[in-house]
């Protein structure tokens, strides 16, 4: 079994998610809240960025050799590791969707009269839970405690 997990995993699949999240953390940095529909539309902005370059060549020089780069990462502590240097980002999509917006835009004049719905925000995960009144869960508490002998009766010193 020891030989077979390490097969079941490669760090190939490892390391595109990684860059995957980098792209999503370019398009929504986590500092920034977004609502429900500007985080939808980040990450499909993210994901077809990330189709287009996530597997790049890598870049050549004028006589044809491949490009590496020195990186002095901070974990290795003065130490070296040799990089490839990947060609340049293509943002070939924005195109695409900018023309099927066009396209899209194209098709209702600026005063009609059709409103396009967009569909609501799911409820948040919380909303699921049972929120119970805060004196009520004080007192469960507090009862709670009094419950155990701590060796002090007085339920009024505690708060």
């Amino acid at each position: 079994m020891k030989k077979d997990v390490p097969k079941l995993s490669p760090g190939s699949q490892t390391a595109a998610l990684e860059g995957f999240h980098a792209v999503v953390n370019h398009f929504a940095p986590k500092m920034i809240g977004f609502s429900y529909h500007g985080m939808l539309s980040r990450l499909i902005l993210a994901a077809l960025h990330f189709n287009e370059n996530g597997m790049r060549e890598q870049a050549t020089t004028k006589d044809g050799k491949k490009r590496f780069d020195i990186v002095f990462p901070k974990f290795k502590r003065g130490e070296y590791t040799v990089r490839e240097v990947k060609v340049e980002c293509t943002y070939d999509y924005v195109k695409k969707l900018m023309s099927s917006v066009e396209e899209r835009a194209s098709q209702f004049s600026m005063n009609s009269s059709v409103v396009v719905q967009r569909q609501p925000a799911p409820p948040p995960l919380c909303s699921v839970y049972h929120h119970p009144d805060k004196t009520k869960a004080v007192e469960e508490k507090l009862s709670r405690f009094n419950q155990q002998n701590f060796g002090d009766d007085d339920s009024s010193a505690c708060c």
